[in-house]
């Protein structure tokens, strides 16, 4: 990897953040009344449109990132985004853009206020993040018909998770955030795709090791088992990670964190399902596990594969436990894998174990065991 990535990636953990005044107007037009959250690449305000007056259109969602007085990673995904909202904008299940411009050194996207709504990680907390399978089926239905779309589209989201789906008005669920997806052109080239390898808790193996191949559909299609494993099992794919105590460590205590999970999805078995739910049936529970395969080409290829399983599991067919491999086999992955220091380390330590600690321990037994005998029968 050359130092320039190195440092673009440096670039993006240590973003500059967006911090705007309550009451401030921006572009003679927007006026903030609070802040609704904020990530790293910018801020996300209610603001009031001051064009209009009707009270049903007047209130929009303004997402504000730094633009002139940013680094080059929060310029790329400003541009990135606007060109991906504009481009998914008749998308049902896409959150609408309504306007975009630059306003002093910010870059600004004013999209629909999903007005009452929360994201699916609120609405999954409410359940102690264990849904009924009649909220799992309904909501994963309509999250796949969007992505279904935007994939259409020649558009990877790649930072598909709970708190990037709308629950919008009438539970219509609208996937957002398109800061770091990435766009295929016509010669399926892409762009956006070095950006940033997402949420840890929610990025495929190949997209947190930086390869190739977490820039394809199948990478969003992992995020999207993540999310039902979560949803079904009311605990996170690996239960061992910070979770909500994630944004009370410090920088490097972060880093930390996403390596450790991003070994984990590339290497660490997961546990089944029904091993935390005993309701979810077997169909369920194998669409879950297609979309977590390690090996991308092992996973559902496509969105109309799994909305078809999904409509097999809604009209209650019987299916077969299915074996999925356990292992990556792409030769790219592997080897970038082999690149990554905590799999090294485990490699070392695996072989340290077997070539040393196993033959000491059996040895020391026998000796013990030596002892014992001699002591016995002395």
């Amino acid at each position: 990897m050359s130092e320039n990535k190195k440092d673009d990636k440096a670039e993006i953990s240590y973003s500059k953040k967006v911090d705007l005044s309550i009451g401030t107007i921006v572009d003679e037009r927007y006026k903030i009344i609070n802040l609704l959250g904020s990530g790293g690449f910018g801020s996300v305000y209610l603001a009031e449109d001051l064009k209009f007056t009707d009270e049903s259109t007047k209130m929009v969602a303004l997402k504000v990132s730094l633009f002139s007085g940013g680094n080059k990673a929060q310029k790329i995904s400003s541009k990135l985004e606007r060109d991906t909202f504009v481009k998914l904008s008749k998308i049902q299940n896409v959150v609408s853009i309504l306007d975009f411009d630059e306003w002093d050194s910010y870059f600004y996207i004013v999209l629909e206020l999903i007005q009452g709504g929360i994201d699916l990680g609120k609405k999954m907390a409410k359940f102690q993040n264990e849904m009924s399978l009649q909220e799992i089926l309904y909501y994963y239905e309509m999250i796949a018909i969007g992505l279904k779309a935007i994939h259409a589209e020649k558009v990877v989201h790649r930072d598909l998770k709970p708190e990037n789906v709308m629950i919008a008005q009438y539970e219509i669920a609208k996937i957002s955030d398109f800061g770091i997806s990435t766009i295929l052109d016509s010669r399926n080239q892409k762009s956006g795709a070095a950006l940033s390898p997402g949420t840890a808790r929610y990025a495929s193996p190949e997209q947190g090791l930086f390869t190739q191949e977490g820039t394809e559909f199948t990478t969003d299609i992992y995020s999207l088992g993540v999310m039902m494993y979560q949803s079904t099992t009311g605990t996170d794919l690996f239960n061992n990670f910070e979770g909500s105590n994630f944004k009370k460590l410090n920088d490097k205590q972060k880093v930390f964190a996403n390596k450790r999970v991003t070994h984990h999805h590339a290497f660490k078995d997961i546990d089944k399902p029904t091993s935390y739910n005993r309701k979810i049936p077997q169909g369920l529970e194998n669409i879950i596990l297609k979309c977590l395969a390690k090996e991308p080409l092992d996973r559902y290829q496509n969105m109309d594969e799994y909305l078809e399983d999904l409509k097999r599991v809604k009209e209650n067919y019987n299916v077969k436990e299915i074996i999925i491999p356990k292992k990556f086999k792409s030769d790219l992955f592997l080897k970038s894998a082999k690149q990554y220091r905590p799999y090294k380390n485990e490699v070392f330590f695996k072989k340290f174990r077997y070539k040393y600690v196993m033959p000491t321990v059996i040895a020391m037994v026998v000796l013990v065991l030596g002892f014992t005998f001699v002591v016995l029968t002395g």
